[in-house]
């Protein structure tokens, strides 16, 4: 059996499955954890999410025309909905199908917070039934893992996928590697 370099802490010989973009997405996650870990479930849901509207568009310019039109669409036009980001995304050939849909349930359950007019966390039947249909985070649902982590982890997931895929314009979409994997 070989080794896991990250939990002896050296380096990983050549052609271990460990690659820089692995170790960036388990940072993601690590951040996420340390930037909301103290903020209600609410608030955790929305920022992270937020953040991954954010980033999504972002990404999204950069590998567009750099032109002021180009711009205006982001800002104000057609493409500055998350929804209409992650179907551009999608019409693009950067996000799968099943990672398109994780993008649009982590929008809802952002909506879902950011639009209820009284409490919410991640324990009422709504955000119960958005976090089931998270495939990202499928894994962790089966071994127990509480609702935060598993919208985290598909938040970092996301993310992971905004910096492969759409920032290095990489076509066809290939699998996101799941937190296990690391």
């Amino acid at each position: 059996m070989t080794e896991d370099p990250q939990k002896s802490g050296r380096e990983p010989p050549e052609g271990f499955p460990w690659s820089a973009d692995m170790r960036k997405y388990a940072g993601t996650f690590n951040e996420l954890a340390a930037n909301y870990g103290r903020e209600s479930d609410r608030a955790a849901v929305v920022l992270a999410v937020s953040l991954l509207d954010f980033k999504l568009g972002e990404a999204l310019q950069d590998v567009l025309v750099d032109d002021e039109l180009a711009r205006k669409k982001f800002e104000h036009g057609m493409f500055g909905s998350f929804h209409n980001r992650i179907e551009l995304a999608y019409c693009l050939g950067h996000l799968s199908k099943s990672l398109r849909k994780d993008f649009h349930t982590l929008r809802d359950l952002r909506n879902h917070f950011a639009h209820q007019p009284t409490h919410a966390d991640l324990g009422d039947a709504e955000a119960i039934k958005l976090c089931a249909k998270l495939e990202l985070a499928e894994h962790l649902r089966e071994s127990g893992s509480d609702l935060r982590t598993i919208c985290l982890v598909a938040v970092a997931s996301c993310l992971f996928a905004v910096a492969f895929h759409v920032r290095t314009d990489t076509r066809p979409v290939v699998p996101v590697p799941h937190p296990d994997a690391l």
